[in-house]
């Protein structure tokens, strides 16, 4: 794959708990800046970071940066807030305002949440402050180390994809995992029996190559509260883990992804 090239006018450094923005060639073993508990379900605030740009239509961005909120319901079927991603972007002032934004080749609106900035030295630029929503399901159909989206002005006389590694979502998605398994071992009973579905995810997990236990870890996490869209392979050993990561209950499921964290 690709890589895109960024065409940053200038490294804006944000200090977010002491680190400084990631970028695409960052670790993330470390992306998470807050977890929050809520009654229905757990939300996690991703550190900022800027992604890689390409225009497509137009000049390329000035400057750019994001963080990704993940909103994550406890239970199956629960109604909470969209996952959504909190952007800003620079341009120079004769660019067109983005208005709205496409993944996977579905469009959606971007909403403003704060009036535009402008700044003038040598040249003047404008600031534009906005969010739009970006689910797990939609991450999960990207098949690369990649997750990418295109902002287009309305009259498309501007229109820039972005990317930024699928890495920086999954430890998110991870976290969350963590982080409600963690809270469901503190209210059950400390008596711990391997359930029959984990015992045998661990049988096929270890049948498989390395590549078909990312594919089932990747599905998995897809389907993390619930088996909506069963997992494509020809593999036995892929077959029989979702076969059984499907059978369990929603303590299994759980269970099973924990231990699949701890196999990275």
């Amino acid at each position: 794959m690709k890589k895109f090239k960024a065409s940053l006018f200038m490294a804006t450094v944000v200090t977010l708990n002491g680190c400084s923005t990631l970028d695409s060639s960052s670790s993330f073993n470390d992306v998470v800046k807050s977890v929050k508990e809520r009654q229905n379900y757990v939300q996690i605030v991703a550190k900022e970071i800027m992604p890689d740009s390409k225009a497509v239509v137009g000049a390329d961005v000035v400057k750019t940066s994001l963080f990704y909120v993940g909103n994550f319901a406890k239970e199956v079927n629960l109604d909470v807030k969209e996952s959504y991603v909190d952007m800003n972007v620079t341009t120079f002032k004769n660019y067109d305002r983005f208005d709205s934004v496409m993944v996977n080749n579905e469009h959606t609106p971007i909403v403003d949440y704060r009036p535009q900035a402008e700044t003038c030295t040598e040249h003047c630029t404008v600031t534009q402050w906005f969010q739009f929503p970006l689910s797990e399901t939609s991450i999960s159909q990207f098949k690369g180390d990649k997750v990418e989206f295109t902002l287009s002005s309305k009259t498309n006389k501007n229109v820039v994809t972005f990317s930024l590694p699928k890495a920086y979502f999954d430890a998110v998605n991870n976290e969350a995992v963590y982080a409600m398994s963690k809270k469901s071992q503190q209210v059950t009973a400390p008596t711990e029996v391997k359930s029959k579905s984990l015992d045998m995810v661990q049988y096929w997990f270890n049948e498989g190559s390395a590549e078909q236990q990312k594919q089932f870890s990747d599905w998995a996490f897809s389907q993390r509260t619930s088996v909506t869209n069963m997992i494509q392979s020809e593999s036995k050993a892929v077959e029989m883990m979702a076969y059984w990561y499907d059978k369990a209950n929603k303590a299994e499921k759980s269970e099973i992804l924990s231990w699949l964290i701890h196999q990275e």
